[in-house]
């Protein structure tokens, strides 16, 4: 049986290992909810950059159109 010095050196730490998981565990939901941010700005950018490639790619059409016309 374990003494009362014993009995609270285990308890104190458990209650530390306890605290430790806590934390670690906010630190690991703020990681994760970081890594969502990130993915929907990673996606908001996808669709900018498409976007913005479309618009070029529909620019450079209508410019090519209208260099046809002037050189007939």
């Amino acid at each position: 049986m374990p003494s009362e010095r014993e009995w609270g050196t285990v308890t104190a730490r458990l209650d530390q290992s306890i605290h430790n998981h806590r934390n670690m565990r906010m630190i690991l939901d703020s990681v994760v909810e970081d890594c969502h941010e990130i993915r929907a700005e990673v996606a908001r950018l996808r669709i900018m950059l498409r976007t913005a490639l479309s618009v070029l790619a529909v620019t450079i059409a209508a410019l090519a159109w209208l260099v046809e016309l002037v050189m007939r």
